[in-house]
């Protein structure tokens, strides 16, 4: 989602973008990979709690 507001940033910003918007943009969709990596670890890897039975 931050892809289509930085898209129409740089679109209406074509001639002098602002540095601290795209390290901002980068952060977040760095962020964002993390995060989809960790929902994707824990579905495929649930952790057990002590009774042998799975979190859910």
């Amino acid at each position: 989602m931050s892809n289509v507001f930085f898209g129409v940033y740089l679109f209406v910003n074509r001639e002098n973008p602002n540095s601290q918007v795209m390290i901002a943009w980068l952060t977040a969709s760095v962020v964002e990979v993390i995060g989809i990596l960790l929902v994707i670890a824990r579905s495929l890897f649930p952790v057990k709690n002590g009774n042998g039975q799975g979190s859910s």
